[in-house]
């Protein structure tokens, strides 16, 4: 872009100038943008996964929408005794009912989520570090193939990255601004990523931290003002919890019974030390957004690497920012030096938030890493989920340090080239990591899949009531449930059905397809009053045998 001509006045250069970077800057916003939107939508209702867990929780959004009553707990978790919150069900109560009980709505919703996850870490990164650091955080937040995986899928922790990502834009703009309004913002977030899932719940301690720090260092006269508003973050999360509360109080608190004999499960005690522990949690937690390890990047030495970069990096920056910016001013004597303000302010802005980000990230990590001992141990199972909720503060730390990377042309024109070609190579290799880690499409168990598959169960049935069982040990069938209620079929218990339809998963049955199928009919009654009508495969490890119930 043109710059100004260099015979005008200086004001009118420096004003062209400012135009000219801020229009670059929104340039490449946009094209970020547009790339996130891609990596997240296209082909959503073929690519994203769909299963029982996603069966179950449009079935309750289903539900919610025809009874008018709304849940009081959320989607159970993993461990089978416990619920996570309801409010994520209420977060994707929109999406369900403007497409009808039509996945792809609530899916788009969550995507939608996680595409703000990027204007969001951009602002916090921009503000913090200036325009590259922003950019280079956008662009992270972007590609990164975590936060689209989370992005593509209808499951509760798919909302923690929203959630802790606006918990960290309110946290940093009520500390930037000394406006203690922006904890509500926080306290918003805080809610909707620890309602997502248990593990997430972590975030609190951060923010609290936040929230002393603002009342410790703010000025004596605004601490009344700042309490208010942290009373009023607190009451924002409290009110979320209502209808759990409700849900306690009616049923002597079963809940809380369950999370707390589950926390002190002797699979919960610490079976490594704790800098084991520790060291774990923290290499998962940062390379998990940065390089997809352990989940696909199975490169541990690359993983070490970006860590180890990235830790040195703010290192860095945690002692630089530290350390007083002064410069000769106009007109003082010789050796003489004064603050310049103008320098200052940005300086104590990267200090302030350096110290925000990294302090946060480090709070999580502890929390993460004493609380739960999923994430010190890598296993084939995905769970990823139980520390998702630092991906936004590792994003920002990383635009952080990229952004002041570019920024080393003050020390000289070599290393301003030299910092300026790290900061591309660094962007073009997450880009390519991020991007080989994205859902691929078709995905042969998506929600177009389930829908095939119940079309061919209701020809099978040409009308007749229908049951669902699941081989082996009751497994859950809702993923070919849903679509059948979304058609208007009634689901009836095997004694009453005309047409039983069995759902054998071969991962955990090696005898699906006959002998896993036969046996379980042996033991219902009239087990003999029924004929094979069709067997299929409806999505890998998925046989579905249709039987039907002879006349008479």
């Amino acid at each position: 872009m043109r710059r100004a001509d260099p015979g005008a006045s200086p004001i009118v250069a420096k004003v062209s100038d400012q135009i000219a970077a801020h229009w670059l800057e929104a340039l490449g916003l946009a094209a970020i943008m547009l790339v996130a939107a891609f990596a997240r939508f296209h082909d959503l209702e073929t690519r994203a996964g769909w299963d029982s867990d996603q069966g179950a929780e449009m079935l309750a959004l289903w539900n919610a929408l025809h009874t008018g009553a709304i849940p009081q707990l959320g989607p159970i978790a993993s461990a089978g005794t416990f619920h996570h919150g309801a409010l994520y069900y209420d977060v994707l109560l929109p999406g369900a009912w403007l497409g009808g009980g039509d996945p792809t709505w609530a899916l788009a919703q969550i995507a939608a989520g996680g595409l703000l996850v990027v204007p969001m870490v951009w602002w916090v990164a921009r503000s913090i570090g200036g325009p590259a650091a922003g950019l280079a955080a956008a662009v992270l937040a972007a590609t990164s193939g975590g936060l689209v995986v989370f992005a593509t899928l209808i499951w509760n922790p798919t909302l923690i990255e929203p959630g802790a990502a606006l918990a960290l834009l309110g946290a940093w703009q009520a500390w930037s601004s000394r406006n203690p309004a922006w904890l509500l913002a926080a306290a918003a977030g805080t809610a909707v990523a620890m309602q997502a899932e248990m593990a997430a719940g972590a975030i609190v301690f951060p923010m609290s931290l936040v929230l002393v720090s603002l009342l410790w260092r703010g000025p004596a006269g605004q601490r009344r003002r700042i309490a208010f508003w942290g009373a009023a973050a607190v009451a924002v999360i409290v009110a979320t919890y209502v209808p759990f509360i409700l849900y306690e109080v009616g049923h002597d608190f079963a809940e809380t019974r369950a999370i707390l004999a589950f926390l002190t499960a002797p699979g919960q005690q610490a079976s490594h030390s704790l800098a084991y522990r520790l060291a774990v949690t923290g290499l998962r937690s940062v390379a998990w957004p940065l390089t997809g390890w352990p989940r696909w990047a199975s490169d541990l030495p690359l993983a070490i690497g970006v860590v180890g970069a990235l830790a040195a990096g703010l290192a860095w920056r945690l002692v630089a920012t530290v350390m007083p910016r002064r410069r000769q001013a106009p007109g003082a004597a010789d050796g003489a030096a004064v603050a310049s303000t103008t320098s200052a302010s940005p300086q104590l802005r990267e200090r302030d938030g350096t110290w925000l980000v990294v302090g946060c990230l480090g709070a999580l990590i502890l929390a993460l890493g004493l609380g739960m001992s999923n994430t010190s141990a890598i296993v084939p199972e995905f769970t990823e989920q139980y520390h998702s909720v630092a991906d936004p503060f590792v994003i920002v730390a990383a635009g952080l340090v990229l952004g002041s990377v570019w920024r080393l042309s003050s020390h000289g024109r070599l290393a301003g080239v030299l910092g300026r070609v790290v900061w591309v190579a660094a962007l073009v290799a997450a880009v390519h990591y991020g991007s080989a880690q994205w859902p691929p499409g078709p995905n042969a168990s998506s929600w177009s899949s389930a829908q095939t598959a119940a079309n061919r169960l209701e020809r099978d049935a040409s009308g007749k009531s229908i049951a669902l069982v699941g081989l082996p040990n009751d497994r859950s069938t809702d993923a070919y449930g849903y679509p059948l209620v979304l058609d208007g079929i009634a689901m009836v218990t095997p004694d009453r059905a005309s047409v039983l339809v069995v759902l054998c998963d071969s991962s955990s049955s090696g005898s699906c397809g006959g002998p896993a199928e036969d046996a379980w009919l042996a033991t219902q009654s009239n087990a003999t009053g029924f004929d094979l009508l069709d067997r299929f495969t409806a999505a890998p490890d998925r046989l579905l045998s249709v039987y039907g119930r002879r006349a008479g």
